[in-house]
């Protein structure tokens, strides 16, 4: 039980997320709805939550100038 609250500390609410991508709530709903940009989330009980890591992953792969 203890890891299952564990592992759903980790995940953020929309509003959660956006603040996180200095995003607004709106737009990471409209993007979702649209799939102009797929942002990893997981729907539990009819809810969509955002998981920070997966954001930081999704981040690194919006680099326009990435290093090599």
């Amino acid at each position: 039980m203890q890891k299952e609250n564990e592992e759903r500390s980790d995940l953020l609410t929309r509003s959660e997320a956006a603040q996180f991508l200095r995003l607004s709530p709106g737009t990471l709903a409209n993007w979702m709805s649209t799939q102009k940009q797929k942002i990893p989330c997981v729907k539990l009980g009819g809810r969509i939550y955002y998981q920070e890591a997966s954001l930081k992953k999704w981040i690194a792969k919006q680099a326009i100038n990435a290093m090599d």
